[in-house]
């Protein structure tokens, strides 16, 4: 018997399928069955389909009047021999690893395994920084949003079949429903940091019936708000589902997200809002909305490390005039659209940091290295503020937002990375300097008599004296370091008093 089931639903798709189906060959595990279910093709695919099955014998054809996708995964499922099941889409494909990857976590106590994947549209890809494993509790997430691709997860085959297997009335989120409701059946779940999956993003392959989504979308939402009867045997931390108040916004943000991929594909988004008018009016969250925007139109655009410097002018009317229709539905405050775009304009600029002067709207930014001098900032009058990102060899550091008023300036932003960062300046410095700030260390130590009682408490009670700590203090800003040249008088205080609190 096979290890696992990898169940793919076709509808003309006579190309695309070959190279779905030569990842499967590609495996490190090669103990697998294929089940192809044709979907009602109008064209070859089935005489494709019945080809590949003749060349191989894991590979096995089923066919069907056109019933949807949801139709040809339970088809396929319910004629699966192996334990596990894996469902992959006809124009997507998996990772050499991925069969790999995933069964070596799955157990006994294990009822679904999930990794990661990567959405991929021409020459451009998913950095993979930016795609991680979904963090605190899965339920609560799987309440509010779709966590990972259908072909990035393995599920038990006798759990499916206890739950009923995809809800065939949800034309689009039936994979995002059922992850829902095995986590709320109590289900154990495992993540693995791997990348097994991958998305083929292309025009057809992302809906444009918006309205439709969005429908599908909000009957999800609500399920997981509230108890859902198809589930026999509940967690009981899960049976009640997420708090109904947590509902609209929830739903909110969702329709943020499809109208981000609206307006990027240039499509309206008269679909979403009709489909928002029976949400309840509920006080918004302009960060949520902004980061459901910021997530999408990536996606939409194809692109997913666009030129927002770019791209921006054009996005922002469609923009402005969508978030004055939901502000409007939701009873928000007049601040809310300004709010919402400054927000986003704010993800936008820290998304868009080089190692020269990016301007997305009024927020400008720039990548500032430790240690590494600071260079000239010169910006704009319409520049409300600066964002630095602050990096060293290791990594990000973190970012700061710096005001643009009458006093900024190098030395501002400088002071104030020192203030926010000084823990990753001193360590870049004594790694990039260590024989020297020992040695200059040393030397101020021993010149002057009365620390010796200090080291000796220090080595006694171990703990660092006043005194002790501001000769530290000098002699790290004797060489003049920190980006690595700075004004002695601006640094030292900030040195002091930090090492002196």
């Amino acid at each position: 018997m096979p290890q696992v089931s990898i169940v793919i639903p076709v509808h003309n798709q006579p190309m695309l399928i070959l190279e779905a189906v030569a990842s499967l060959k590609a495996q490190s595990v090669a103990d697998w069955e294929a089940i192809l279910v044709d979907d009602g093709s109008t064209d070859e695919t089935p005489a494709v389909l019945q080809n590949l099955a003749s060349q191989d014998a894991r590979i096995s054809v089923w066919l069907q009047t056109q019933q949807g996708a949801a139709s040809a995964r339970n088809t396929g499922a319910a004629k699966a021999k192996a334990d596990w099941l894996l469902f992959l889409d006809s124009d997507d494909w998996l990772a050499p690893n991925a069969l790999g990857s995933l069964l070596r976590a799955a157990g006994q106590d294990v009822h679904l395994v999930h990794a990661l994947g990567l959405r991929v549209c021409g020459d451009h890809s998913q950095d993979p920084s930016q795609v991680h494993l979904p963090g605190g509790d899965l339920f609560h997430r799987l309440a509010s949003t779709a966590t990972f691709m259908v072909h990035a997860c393995i599920l038990k085959n006798s759990t499916f079949h206890e739950l009923g297997g995809f809800d065939e009335t949800l034309m689009g989120c039936a994979d995002w429903d059922l992850w829902q409701r095995v986590i709320r059946s109590g289900a154990r779940s495992r993540g693995v940091e791997d990348f097994v999956a991958f998305y083929r993003q292309t025009e057809s392959s992302l809906s444009t019936f918006y309205e439709q989504e969005f429908r599908d979308g909000l009957i999800v939402i609500a399920r997981g708000h509230g108890p859902d009867p198809r589930v026999p045997r509940p967690h009981p931390m899960y049976a009640d589902g997420v708090s109904p108040a947590e509902f609209p916004a929830a739903a909110y943000r969702f329709a943020s997200w499809l109208a981000g991929l609206a307006v990027a594909r240039k499509h309206s988004t008269q679909g979403i809002l009709r489909g928002m008018q029976a949400l309840p009016a509920e006080p918004l969250s302009a960060s949520d909305i902004a980061a459901a925007l910021f997530d999408a139109i990536p996606i939409g655009l194809g692109d997913f490390r666009p030129n927002w410097e770019g791209c921006w002018p054009t996005l922002k009317p469609h923009l402005q005039e969508f978030i004055q229709r939901i502000g409007t539905i939701a009873r928000c405050g007049p601040s809310f659209v300004t709010e919402v775009l400054d927000h986003t304009e704010r993800l936008a600029a820290t998304a868009n940091a080089s190692d020269s002067i990016g301007v997305v709207g009024s927020v400008a930014s720039r990548i500032v290295r430790i240690p590494g001098a600071i260079p000239q900032i010169d910006l704009g009058p319409d520049i409300r503020s600066f964002i630095a990102v602050v990096r060293s060899d290791r990594g990000d550091v973190g970012q700061l937002e710096v005001l643009v008023d009458q006093s900024f300036s190098n030395g501002r932003v400088r002071e104030m990375i020192i203030d926010r960062y000084l823990r990753e300046v001193l360590f870049n410095y004594l790694k990039i300097f260590p024989f020297s700030i020992i040695f200059r260390t040393a030397t101020h130590l021993v010149v002057q008599k009365e620390l010796i009682s200090a080291l000796a408490r220090l080595i006694r009670e171990r703990s660092v004296g006043p005194l002790l700590k501001k000769q530290i203090c000098q002699a790290l800003v004797a060489q003049a370091f920190v980006l690595p040249i700075v004004e002695t008088g601006m640094i030292s205080p900030r040195l002091e008093g930090r090492l002196t609190s």
